[in-house]
């Protein structure tokens, strides 16, 4: 029984991290747009007399290309020992359909910067998060979601997707928000995952099934205060809940849906602790202004370890305004803000790849006015390791038998089973 309550406490942590991801809104007021480190509001508006003008949130709208970006964190640890911390950065949830099964569908995308197992850093050097998640239209509760989690470098590639499917589905907030009110949460989980990973050609299967898993807890809103992210400063509804020692939300009208995220939690000496804020969003964005179309990038797919090379992005403007670019190198790495540059211009950037690995670029634009898209589809790009490398590598005594990064990997699925 204490083993099955120390996997729910992680479970009902992940779900709260994903429904951060995945639980999208778009509220009926007209306001601004947010990009990192800013908050640009429309002139002559008091945005937050607009929004929260009184002690209640209703049920917001969303719909079909309003995106929330976000950087995470889950740290799962034991005295002395980080037992599992995983980073994501710049986590991309758009809203791509909003009629899939009578619901809503998001799809994610996010670069997986950090993987620690028992005190052994593991920071693949192009490694990626993909999925999407189903989300009921008239409560924004959650029905199921699917995660893709994908690395490579010249001696371990992965692949593993967990998909967590909830009955009931997870009413998450209880519309209208309000100071005082309080609500019980209650389901099932199923969860799902497979897949391997891979050391120099020899797979090992990553395995494993849980069904009906209880999640329960009771949450309130107990104040309503400013916080600030990098996305900007947002007034906020705070939402506690009982199952953690120190367990919050911040859900704001402003951006329709959670600013930030702290969970900490002990449970059985065991601490869990899960961090999430908003980096950008096109939410509330003026009706009279036209984000920049999805950009594009193109180049160079194949090179070597250490050489640069040249992209060209481009998009083009609705209202005809200039456009700045952003850049995800797939690597850990992002561009600042590129131009002003002109509506259609064709812009060259360039970079140089340090590791050999298969990276995944992309790009997102932003208009004068800071309204954003999300991310363009990702261009791969590899930096191949070569025939010779690999024999240089076997040649210094290389045995993926005898290697404490093997047993270390082993050890974590065989713990997963």
């Amino acid at each position: 029984m204490k083993k099955k309550n120390l996997i729910l406490g992680g479970f009902f942590v992940a779900t709260m991290l994903i429904m951060s991801f995945t639980t999208v809104a778009k509220s009926v007021d007209d306001s601004n747009t947010v990009e990192e480190g800013s908050f640009a509001i429309m002139p002559n508006v008091d945005i937050r007399h607009m929004l929260v003008n009184s002690d209640s949130a209703e049920l917001p709208e969303w719909s079909i290309g309003n995106f929330w970006e976000y950087n995470m964190t889950i740290r799962f640890t034991l005295p002395g020992c980080v037992l599992f911390c995983i980073d994501v950065n710049r986590m991309d949830a758009v809203l791509v359909d909003d009629d899939y099964e009578g619901g809503y569908l998001l799809e994610l995308s996010g670069y997986l910067n950090k993987f620690v197992y028992s005190n052994l850093d593991y920071s693949p050097s192009a490694s990626y998060i993909s999925g999407n998640a189903h989300v009921d239209k008239s409560t924004l509760s959650m029905k199921e979601f699917e995660l893709s989690l994908s690395g490579n470098t010249p001696n371990i590639n992965f692949d593993v997707v967990m998909s967590m499917k909830f009955n009931p589905e997870l009413d998450f907030l209880e519309f209208p928000i309000a100071l005082s009110e309080k609500w019980d949460i209650s389901t099932g989980i199923d969860i799902a995952i497979n897949g391997n990973i891979q050391f120099f050609g020899n797979n090992v299967p990553v395995e494993k099934e849980l069904q009906d898993l209880s999640l329960e807890d009771t949450l309130s809103v107990t104040d309503i205060e400013e916080i600030n992210v990098e996305a900007g400063e947002f007034e906020c509804f705070k939402i506690s809940g009982e199952l953690g020692d120190s367990s919050s939300l911040w859900y704001s009208s402003e951006i329709g849906y959670l600013a930030k995220v702290n969970i900490t939690k002990q449970l059985l000496g065991a601490g869990l602790e899960c961090n999430l804020g908003l980096l950008s969003t096109n939410f509330n964005h003026p009706k009279n202004n036209f984000a920049p179309n999805i950009p594009t990038i193109n180049g160079t797919t194949n090179g070597k370890q250490g050489e640069e090379y040249e992209y060209l992005v481009s998009t083009t403007d609705p209202d005809g305004e200039d456009v700045y670019y952003k850049i995800d190198w797939g690597d850990g790495t992002c561009s600042d803000w590129i131009g002003p540059k002109a509506s259609g211009e064709e812009v060259k950037v360039k970079n140089t790849w340090e590791i050999e690995a298969a990276f995944d670029i992309r790009v997102k634009a932003k208009d004068v006015n800071c309204y954003e898209t999300h991310w363009s589809e990702p261009l791969a790009v590899t930096m191949p390791v070569t025939q010779s490398e690999i024999t240089q590598i076997m040649s210094n005594g290389y045995q993926p038998s005898s290697s404490p990064l093997f047993f270390q990997i082993l050890k974590l699925i065989q713990n997963i089973r």
